[in-house]
């Protein structure tokens, strides 16, 4: 079984005392996944688009997966680890890119052209759920920026800041370890602060959030 091997790559000296499942499900985003652990059962649900790829590659998903549930800070990156880790940064040329909503395709074109010298490619782009705590996302499996719905109407500025931390994560994907993903490296703060007013634009942010929620308040109220 493909798990027990992942299991003995990294534990070459060890007998495993943990009993695998693997199931693929339809309910996950395009390859992603996750792991239980219930005493010695370990059992990883994995999007249904990762029956299709190379094993080596899936060890290194089922390897990368087996450390955060083990917790284990001794191990080493693998060469199946690298292998899974550089498949996932470049999913995004594979990735089918949506037609966006108006706004945000001329806030992306804003911003590529400014910051990217017009060199970046366009993602899918859309509005996700009107959320106050995750302002915007990037998902590298997919190659898609979700930006919350609070900001349909937000000044020129603010969307494209958002746009630009976005495509920030683009460009430089993460770095780390076996144990820790570092999505916001020195490059990305380096970068990030190119961007005009940057020491002021999370203040404006937050004050446009809040007026949106007064808004919000006085309507349920009237």
């Amino acid at each position: 079984m493909i798990a027990e091997t992942a299991f003995q790559r990294l534990y070459p000296s060890k007998d495993s005392k943990y009993n695998f499942s693997i199931k693929y499900s339809g309910q996950f985003a395009d390859y992603n996944a996750n792991v239980r652990k219930y005493y010695n059962d370990i059992s990883f649900s994995l999007s249904k688009k990762w029956k299709n790829v190379n094993d080596e590659i899936v060890i290194g998903l089922l390897q990368d997966l087996l450390v955060k549930i083990l917790r284990d800070k001794k191990i080493q990156k693998t060469m199946n680890m690298d292998m899974y880790h550089s498949f996932v940064k470049n999913l995004h040329r594979a990735a089918p890119v949506a037609e966006a909503p108006p706004i945000l395709e001329l806030s992306f074109n804003r911003v590529n052209d400014d910051f990217f010298g017009g060199l970046m490619e366009m993602p899918t782009i859309k509005w996700g759920e009107p959320a106050t705590h995750k302002l915007a996302h990037y998902d590298y499996q997919i190659d898609t920026i979700i930006v919350s719905s609070h900001f349909k109407s937000a000044p020129e500025r603010i969307l494209d800041y958002l746009m630009y931390h976005e495509l920030l994560h683009k460009k430089h994907k993460y770095t780390g370890t076996a144990h820790r993903t570092l999505h916001h490296s020195a490059a990305f703060r380096k970068d990030e602060k190119k961007y005009p007013y940057f020491e002021t634009i999370e203040k404006e942010i937050n004050h446009f959030l809040k007026g949106k929620k007064r808004f919000a308040f006085w309507q349920k109220n009237l």
